[in-house]
């Protein structure tokens, strides 16, 4: 039986501090399948929805693609993430004219974003143990950035000035704080209109590498304060808070991702919440009481359970946690 999708924008996504650190070719290689199959026409089984496909196949390694549109839609997430890893190729390779030949494609994908990033419908991100709300901060955060990204990639400045005005109602006007405005507010919530919650803002991470500057650095000091007010011994719990009587996608949840966590703390530039999250992840990766390869998913908060391995083993994914070295723009370069 043949089982595991092929290139999957959301866990390409992930992966990519890695591969720009590496060589940012790497990124064209892994993308041009993909924006091949988005530009093909309908009649020849192309992608039939207006928004950013999950991958082009379901049965590794058969990329035989969607024609039928049934997958693991995550239509903010995959159409932003795709603006931001074409933009990270052009601007760490000075290569315009690779995207510059899906134009209108993407453009389309854009104008996907400004009606739809601001108030996010019930759907997925890329964690899909956590089910499918409406009014999720994190994805109209992503949507905001991939729009600068858009701008940037398609030349386009009407883009950035939809994403400003996103900034404007999430961060100015405290749409997606946890106060009414940021000097009366301590971070980012999980979901608008629910102040208690809250979560790992991993989307700012492309914001700060790729230099966009959607939003403000204050906002990611702010994010960064409170975030070590959640932190654990074992780790960085992805988002919360954690309810034991609750289902384990309704209250938070007890366990960390380490993909995210590092995007994460690396883009809020946090001596001491880095030190933390470096520090537990190299604890759970030496504690001796896991056996899988890298598994990218672990227990923070269970009691008895801390450092136990939950799920993933020796994904791509792994690759975000070279965040902090990404940001060193071409430091490999210079050591090989």
């Amino acid at each position: 039986m043949l089982v595991g999708n092929v290139n999957t924008i959301d866990v390409i996504f992930p992966t990519f501090p890695i591969l720009i650190s590496l060589n940012p070719t790497y990124l064209r290689l892994m993308l041009q399948p993909v924006m091949e199959y988005l530009a093909l026409p309908l009649s020849a089984g192309g992608w039939p929805k207006s928004f950013v496909i999950h991958d082009i196949g379901s049965a590794y390694p058969n990329a035989t693609g969607h024609s039928d549109g049934l997958e693991e839609d995550m239509p903010l997430f995959e159409t932003s993430a795709l603006f931001q890893l074409l933009y990270a190729y052009q601007k760490f390779t000075g290569d315009t004219a690779w995207a510059a030949q899906w134009t209108s494609l993407l453009n389309g994908y854009a104008n996907y974003l400004v009606k739809n990033g601001l108030y996010p419908a019930t759907q997925l991100i890329s964690v899909d143990a956590i089910r499918a709300t409406a009014n999720q901060t994190g994805l109209a955060v992503q949507s905001a950035i991939g729009l600068s990204a858009a701008a940037a990639l398609l030349n386009e400045p009407t883009y950035r000035t939809t994403a400003d005005s996103f900034v404007n109602k999430i961060y100015n006007q405290g749409l997606g704080l946890d106060g009414k405005t940021p000097e009366t507010s301590t971070h980012f919530t999980y979901n608008y209109n629910l102040p208690n919650t809250w979560g790992t803002l991993f989307p700012i991470y492309p914001d700060v590498l790729l230099n966009l500057t959607t939003f403000p650095s204050a906002a990611y000091e702010m994010e960064a304060s409170y975030l070590l007010t959640q932190n654990k011994p074992a780790g960085l719990p992805f988002f919360g808070p954690y309810d034991y009587t609750t289902s384990l996608t309704d209250g938070g949840c007890a366990w960390t991702i380490t993909d995210w966590t590092f995007w994460t703390t690396a883009a809020v530039n946090n001596a001491q919440l880095q030190s933390a999250v470096v520090n537990a992840t190299k604890a759970f990766l030496t504690n001796g009481i896991n056996n899988e390869p890298f598994g990218t998913k672990y227990e923070v908060m269970a009691p008895g359970k801390e450092g136990k391995w939950v799920g993933n083993r020796a994904r791509s994914t792994v690759g975000a946690n070279f965040a902090l070295i990404a940001l060193e723009q071409g430091v490999w370069s210079k050591l090989y």
